[in-house]
């Protein structure tokens, strides 16, 4: 059977910290271990030797090794499902997004004040349903009527029309800003038009991401999920 270097295991092991009793990273590597030989005895020779050069490793440069392809294979596996294992839904969502790579899943986090907004290594993200993401463009048109162009605030209104005193009308208030709000939504017909008619014009994308105004769709264990980066 053909023969690879396992650089992967190569990263781990030689990040492992000098204190190996005190080591998270060996403790992930000994867990996974115990799985992969539970998982496949035919293993076992290789995982033996990995789990030598594991112990007997003190920090720094550990030597290059050789495992059998299957070995390395199933290994990792068993590596990426351990550091997966105390992970949430939508923190596995955007991992499997973005395709992050092992060495950063200590990084992806959900905050505490939103288990949809998720941390990353290269900013913030939301994952969302597809309803929690209609539910999220509305809250963001209702809250940000004031910023529309006059002619979309004059379509979805019957009181106004497409002239210089409606215009007026809709410029005076929007001198207010957010403080104009509700004065705008007094003169819109329906909310929800008015949200469906933005969002079919701009997508949802345009509202819930701050940072590049983009959706991205994964489908993920049986469901469509919806990821924006937010700054």
């Amino acid at each position: 059977m053909e023969k690879l270097e396992c650089s992967f295991l190569q990263v781990l092991i030689k990040n492992i910290d000098t204190d190996l009793e005190q080591s998270a990273q060996r403790k992930l590597i000994i867990s996974a271990l115990e799985d992969f030989t539970d998982a496949d005895k035919r293993l076992a020779g290789a995982v033996t030797e990995l789990a030598k050069v594991i112990q007997n490793h003190a920090g720094g440069f550990a030597p290059s090794m050789e495992i059998d392809g299957s070995a390395c294979d199933v290994f990792n596996e068993a590596i990426k499902k351990a550091a997966l294992s105390d992970k949430t839904e939508k923190e596995l969502i955007l991992i499997d997004t973005l395709d992050i790579d092992l060495s950063e899943f200590d990084d992806i986090n959900a905050e505490t004040y939103d288990d949809t907004t998720i941390s990353a290594p290269d900013g913030e993200y939301r994952v969302l349903t597809a309803n929690e993401a209609d539910n999220a463009a509305h809250e963001y048109i209702r809250e940000s009527i004031w910023a529309f162009n006059a002619d979309f605030i004059i379509t979805n209104s019957r009181v106004l029309d497409f002239d210089d005193a409606s215009r007026a009308i809709i410029s005076a208030i929007q001198e207010q800003c957010e403080d104009g709000n509700e004065a705008l939504l007094k003169l819109i017909d329906s909310l929800d038009d008015f949200v469906d008619r933005a969002v079919s014009a701009d997508g949802r994308g345009h509202f819930i991401s701050g940072y590049d105004g983009q959706e991205i769709e994964n489908y993920y264990n049986g469901e469509y999920y919806y990821i924006y980066r937010t700054n």
